[in-house]
């Protein structure tokens, strides 16, 4: 289940059949993205917090490369390879 403050101000606004239907559609969505099934997850407590955290990381940065004006092109696209993968990042130390 989703924890998200934000998101449950804006869907709480709706009627308890529609906001259902759409949680329903969300979770086959995501599901989907990320070609999982529903028998393989179950998510502990803090591993649905991580995920909050790691997809609410990745909305802040797609909010910040829409307001960016010095960062080139190919510099966003190397962050966005990042962004969703799994992939460790080289320490410049």
């Amino acid at each position: 289940m989703i924890k998200s403050k934000y998101f449950y101000q804006v869907i709480l606004r709706h009627p308890k059949e529609e906001r259902q239907k759409f949680l329903q559609r969300l979770q086959q969505t995501l599901l989907n993205a990320f070609s999982l099934s529903q028998d393989i997850i179950n998510l502990s407590n803090s591993e649905l917090l991580a995920l909050d955290n790691y997809l609410y990381t990745n909305h802040l940065i797609i909010q910040c490369k829409q307001a960016s004006v010095r960062v080139s092109p190919e510099t966003w696209e190397g962050i966005e390879a990042l962004m969703l993968t799994l992939q460790k990042v080289k320490s410049n130390s």
